[in-house]
């Protein structure tokens, strides 16, 4: 009986044994291959963007000739600087410069027999501009009904017509045109009648150059300064 317990303990001993070596022989499971990541579609190349040509905006002139259409006048005046511009009866008018309106005069006040020099314009309009340069003009047929003292009008802003109002009665159509500097006294008709003859400038925005009168009229300011009185 002992040697009978002693084979049958050996042969479990043998076949744990080998249990356990067939469970340690077992082959693990191979492990999961990684899957490659979806590679995305190619994006197609952006579209380039279509180039606007944008138009180069015209720049406003700053100065324009006065007399719409055209006019004759001469490179000298009478007794003072200044230039009297013929053209037909009913030519429109426009200011030469941007600028604050400074006075105008709708009625025709003035009368032979007295000959008052500050009502020798008729119907006239004066202008300070932007560039500090007063600009005139008298004996017009009309003054546009929209034009106003104290209201800014830019350049080439329609203000009457050319008549011959005032002391011009009989002379002929044209517009009186002066420039002086901007004094203190706006009744000073003997400074804005015209102090520098105008014809220089006059030429140059008829031709559409932008030439300026206002250093020629600083140069006069320092030496003259603003007359008292004729």
């Amino acid at each position: 009986m002992r040697i009978l317990g002693i084979v049958l303990l050996l042969g479990a001993l043998i076949s744990g044994s080998a249990l356990v070596v067939l469970l340690e022989s077992e082959p693990e499971s191979a492990p999961a291959r990684p899957q490659p990541s979806p590679t995305p579609p190619s994006a197609s190349p952006a579209e380039p963007t279509p180039t606007v040509a944008v138009p180069r905006l015209r720049e406003r002139r700053r100065y324009v000739f006065p007399v719409r259409g055209g006019a004759s006048y001469g490179a000298a005046h009478h007794d003072y600087p200044a230039a009297d511009m013929f053209a037909d009866c009913g030519t429109p008018v426009v200011t030469p410069a941007s600028g604050v309106v400074l006075q105008v005069t709708r009625r025709d006040s003035w009368d032979w027999g007295d000959d008052a020099p500050a009502l020798r314009g008729g119907l006239s309009w004066s202008v300070g501009g932007d560039d500090g340069v007063r600009y005139y003009g008298s004996h017009l047929r009309a003054i546009s009904d929209g034009v106003r003292r104290g209201e800014w009008i830019p350049a080439g802003t329609r203000i009457g017509t050319v008549g011959q109002t005032g002391n011009a009665a009989g002379t002929g159509c044209h517009l009186h045109f002066g420039i002086s500097p901007l004094c203190e006294r706006p009744d000073g008709w003997w400074v804005r009648r015209g102090i520098i003859p105008p014809y220089a400038f006059l030429r140059a925005w008829e031709s559409g150059r932008d030439r300026s009168p206002a250093n020629a009229i600083r140069r006069w300011q320092r030496t003259h300064r603003c007359p008292p009185g004729p």
